[in-house]
């Protein structure tokens, strides 16, 4: 049965429920600073590596595709360069560099390539490794089935549905979400995982994708600048933010 308790989880949008192209996320903290590069990065990632992404002036950012966001690029099996492969991105760092509102902003974009919709699994409360596939269960949108386990319930369920799931704060569970993510791989061709950890989950077909602590302007660039104004610091991102 889908046991455990787990926490609060953000609602999960998959094909019953509401429209994959507005899916219900964590109300972010703050604005998004700094990161137009990281984010476009990401877009290219989970468009299968094959894309282009852009910004316009009033902060949108849309990503062109060459290939669909759940073709594995260079990884087909039997040669077929475009056969179907499950995506796994994970954004590394620091606590507290901003992984969580990255991702965020990266699901809002990506949603809408995803027909089958977004599940957003929010891990910093789980306690128990055992808890993480029940966590999932739950952003799904999964009801208990008496002798049916979690992980094998997400499994199944996301086996032939092309979604977006996001693992935020795997860390402290690593172990368990990367257990999971592999499962996931080897039996969902058309899921794309986007998950945010210290440190990577280390799972066949994972990209890494660092994020770097916002810049600040340093004594010596700001010495080597008389001019510099103190508008000029408080554009630079880590202090705007």
């Amino acid at each position: 049965m889908i046991s455990g308790a787990p926490p609060r989880s953000t609602a999960a949008v998959d094909g019953k429920g509401a429209s994959p192209a507005t899916p219900r996320l964590p109300l972010p903290a703050s604005v998004l600073v700094g990161r137009d590069r990281d984010l476009c990065a990401a877009l290219v990632h989970l468009a299968g590596g094959g894309g282009e992404a852009h910004g316009d002036a009033g902060g949108e950012v849309t990503v062109a595709p060459r290939v669909a966001p759940w073709v594995a690029h260079g990884e087909a099996r039997g040669g077929d360069a475009e056969q179907v492969g499950s995506r796994v991105l994970t954004l590394t760092g620091p606590g507290g560099v901003g992984k969580t509102r990255l991702a965020l902003e990266i699901t809002r974009h990506a949603a809408p390539a995803y027909p089958d919709g977004v599940a957003w699994v929010e891990l910093a409360s789980v306690r128990e490794p055992a808890q993480v596939p029940a966590a999932a269960a739950a952003a799904l949108g999964l009801v208990e089935q008496p002798g049916r386990e979690a992980h094998a319930a997400v499994v199944d369920h996301c086996a032939a549905r092309r979604l977006l799931l996001v693992l935020d704060n795997c860390e402290h569970v690593i172990d368990a979400c990367a257990a999971l993510v592999a499962a996931l791989r080897a039996r969902c061709p058309a899921l794309a995982v986007l998950a945010t950890s210290r440190e990577p989950l280390a799972v066949a077909g994972e990209v890494t994708q660092p994020v770097p602590p916002l810049g600040v302007p340093t004594l010596e660039a700001l010495r080597a600048a008389p001019s510099a104004r103190p508008e000029d610091v408080a554009a630079s991102p880590a202090v705007a933010l």
